[in-house]
């Protein structure tokens, strides 16, 4: 009797230490041990324990297996790529909200005709335009102009001239073999009018190599730029990209928004050097104390007080070069009256890229 007595004691124990020490444990249901459970039953688990992880998004579904639900919690620590209707809806809420007027003729195109990822974003944009006659009035607004594949034989040239001057470029971030091509169309475009969207997300070398082959580009462009990035967000990133002419390095700057989606204009061309060429044309903008070869002036005027209050407002320096023969050059020497002419002097300088601009 005794011995039966100590032998319960014991036990009671023994009950009691695991008790105390292991609180928070849940009464698991028995329906969620085995191989498949439920949102409901891993819900009903979770609610009833809440030192339980938190379940990544990626893992909602109406049935799964606990090993894949292991592999979500301990390996997926990268965001869920954006379903392809988001991102086609984030890029048109972008326009919609900033650049509406721009909507009618804006168009879509890509290169990347063999891409799932970009095939199903711009299946969405051509079903949104077929969709126009059920749209009101207002969200007629938003309807584009076209929803194209661009002839990969054609160069950028012939591009570009068949494309109106709002247009967005969806590219595939796996394959790189046509993002020299985009790059061009973007220096070509007018800026601030232009989007490059990538469709899937971005690792950090895809990344890399984006901004290597940008500032590569070494023409003058400003254009919108947005992806995903790997292991940040599930959301679109969005930044305003500047090159230059004949400039090794480009300032890709995220963007802001106001609570209303709208974008907060800040321009930053992280310490770019600008170099202009020009000639005397008082009072608005006189050089002076150049070099023998016009170089390295001296300027003033109303101009250069501009240049100089821009400088600081957006992160950048500036000098301005003479045109050494004294010719503005404001008429083609034959060819056409546009960048495909024959130009001289200082309107030719900017033109074959040896100089950013000219202030005049």
């Amino acid at each position: 009797m005794d011995l039966f007595i100590l032998k319960l004691i014991l036990l009671l124990g023994m009950l009691r230490k695991v008790i105390s020490t292991n609180q928070s444990t849940p009464n698991i249901p028995p329906t969620t041990v085995g191989e498949n459970l439920t949102v409901r039953t891993l819900k009903e688990a979770i609610t009833t324990n809440p030192s339980a992880p938190n379940i990544p998004p990626t893992t909602v579904g109406e049935n799964f297996t606990v090993r894949t639900l292991k592999e979500a919690i301990t390996t997926n620590k990268s965001a869920p790529n954006i379903p392809p209707t988001a991102v086609a809806e984030n890029v048109i809420e972008f326009m919609h909200t900033n650049f509406w007027f721009s909507m009618r003729e804006l168009s879509f195109v890509s290169l990347d005709v063999d891409d799932e990822r970009v095939e199903e974003v711009m299946h969405y944009f051509l079903a949104t335009k077929h969709a126009k006659q059920h749209l009101n009035e207002t969200d007629q607004q938003m309807v584009y102009k076209s929803v194209q594949y661009l002839n990969p034989n054609e160069n950028s040239t012939q591009r570009i001239s068949k494309l109106p001057k709002n247009f967005v470029v969806v590219a595939s971030a796996s394959s790189h073999r046509h993002w020299q091509a985009y790059l061009d169309l973007m220096s070509r475009s007018k800026i601030n009018s232009v989007i490059l969207v990538f469709a899937s997300l971005m690792n950090s070398e895809m990344e890399q190599n984006l901004t290597t082959q940008i500032d590569n580009l070494r023409r003058n462009s400003m254009f919108f730029l947005t992806y995903q990035k790997e292991k940040i967000n599930s959301k679109l990133l969005w930044y305003r990209t500047i090159t230059l002419d004949g400039y090794t390095q480009s300032a890709i700057n995220p963007l802001s928004f106001d609570s209303k989606g709208k974008l907060i204009d800040e321009y930053d061309m992280q310490g770019m050097h600008i170099v202009s060429i020009t000639l005397t044309w008082d009072p608005y903008f006189t050089i002076y104390d150049c070099t023998d070869e016009m170089r390295h002036c001296r300027a003033k005027g109303y101009l250069a007080d501009i240049m100089n209050i821009l400088g600081l407002m957006m992160n950048f320096t500036w000098e301005s070069h003479g045109e050494k023969n004294g010719d503005w050059g404001t008429t083609a020497k034959s060819g056409p009256s546009n960048s495909t002419g024959v130009w001289g002097g200082v309107v030719g300088e900017v033109f074959k890229g040896n100089y950013q601009l000219s202030i005049r």
